[in-house]
């Protein structure tokens, strides 16, 4: 891993993999390494919430610098995440995920877990957040 140390902050560089849905450009933090060539990679919203932790290639990363120059839409940042907040504030879509041009479903289920699919790919995230108070 001569690149990359524990909680270094990478950027996925592969294509976008559908059976993770992992957009090309997220980024992630490197929270263990296998010694193999694959490092286990935390995917998180701004608040923490995790949205995806995988096994991927180091030839599939590369560091992510703050002079970086970040794509024009980060799926999990500037899609998913305000429209999982908009979604518990009551407020309705349409969210369109950049991917697959698609609008995003969201729903919360009683266990308080929120889904967000499109009709294409299914459930592309289930995290749990607790429920806002009623105002």
């Amino acid at each position: 891993m001569d690149n990359f140390h524990i909680y270094d902050t990478a950027r996925y560089t592969g294509p976008f993999d559908r059976q993770l849905f992992l957009p090309t450009g997220e980024t992630g933090t490197i929270v263990e390494d296998y010694g193999d060539g694959h490092v286990e990679v935390e995917f998180s919203f701004p608040d923490g919430t995790t949205w995806l932790q995988c096994a991927l290639s180091l030839s599939r990363l590369r560091p992510d610098h703050p002079d970086a120059t970040l794509p024009d839409v980060l799926p999990s940042r500037d899609v998913i995440f305000p429209a999982i907040l908009a979604f518990e504030a009551g407020q309705q879509g349409p969210f369109i995920y950049p991917p697959t041009q698609e609008p995003l479903l969201i729903s919360r289920a009683r266990d308080g877990r929120i889904a967000v699919a499109t009709q294409l790919l299914g459930t592309i995230l289930a995290v749990v957040r607790p429920a806002l108070p009623k105002a």
